[in-house]
């Protein structure tokens, strides 16, 4: 960690030299006010507020066309003539299954599922993995309780087999493709961050303005090797990576590219081989987010 941490503290002194050296016998010539800062500080965040709105008006509108595509998939399951079982809650009372509760935990059908993702309240579910979840468990719930053989459980399983079929070859493709977008959409936001800290200074400003960068590159400095202190402690089993160099901003965009080339297969092992080596990152939500640091 110390040799990350002070090759870091090197390049914010290579910065702080080079801008001391561009503006040590330039005159002033324009000041630059406070209200001039706040106003360039307010154009950065508009930009940065309309990228991330059109950036999510991109996803949800892929998130809309892969809801569209699960619920033409569920509506062929449950149109299936052996899908009547499992279209209302079990009737525990009337069917007298007294040890139904004791057996199924958390009970689904196709109605519950149907209200769930029609909810206003904000109780809805969340992407179409989470729909897909509650499916599965119809038909794990109906093979659970019901022998192997028996009717429901044969109509369960073959039910299974025909949404695993639609779901895989249908649509998990376009979730992979959506997971890799926005994983690489990440990194690319992630090194451009990077890449302003070594813009160049613009030559209007004043020395009082390079005691402001200073003030913000060290932030960035602690910023950074607090970063640098927890991956460190979560991975501090894996003795390889304490004698890693920090990645340069030019590997990180190579990076970024690399990714960008893999088909949704390579991007799911590397997803996975992220998870494998950090027991903290969940590779199971719908989105992932990872740190190129």
């Amino acid at each position: 960690m110390n040799s990350k941490v002070e090759d870091m503290e090197r390049q914010v002194s290579d910065i702080l030299r080079m801008r001391r050296a561009s503006l040590k016998d330039r005159p002033v010539g324009i000041t630059v006010t406070d209200d001039d800062r706040e106003k360039a500080v307010a154009a950065i965040k508009k930009q940065r507020a309309l990228e991330n709105a059109r950036r999510e008006a991109l996803h949800m509108k892929r998130a809309q066309d892969h809801l569209r595509i699960f619920s033409n998939i569920l509506r062929q399951v449950t149109q299936h003539k052996w899908a009547w079982p499992f279209m209302q809650p079990v009737d525990v009372e009337g069917l007298q299954l007294h040890d139904y509760y004791d057996v199924i935990k958390r009970p689904m059908d196709f109605r519950t599922i149907r209200e769930k993702m029609e909810a206003k309240d904000g109780s809805g579910y969340r992407s179409v993995q989470e729909i897909a979840e509650d499916v599965r468990l119809v038909f794990s719930n109906a093979m659970t309780y019901n022998e192997v053989g028996t009717d429901v459980y044969v109509m369960a399983k073959t039910l299974s087999e025909k949404f695993e079929e639609k779901y895989k070859f249908v649509l998990e493709p376009k979730l992979l493709e959506e997971r890799k977008l926005r994983l690489i959409g990440w990194l690319t936001r992630s090194a451009k961050r990077y890449t302003s800290c070594e813009a160049r200074v613009p030559s209007h400003l004043e020395r009082s303005q390079l005691n402001n960068l200073e003030d913000e590159l060290e932030e960035i400095k602690i910023s950074a090797t607090s970063k640098y202190r927890q991956m460190l402690d979560g991975f501090s089993s894996y003795s390889y990576l304490r004698v890693c160099r920090p990645m340069s901003i030019e590997e990180k965009r190579q990076l970024g590219q690399s990714l960008g080339r893999l088909p949704p297969t390579g991007l799911n092992r590397v997803i996975q081989i992220i998870a494998k080596n950090n027991p903290s990152f969940n590779a199971a939500v719908a989105e992932v987010e990872v740190d190129i640091d």
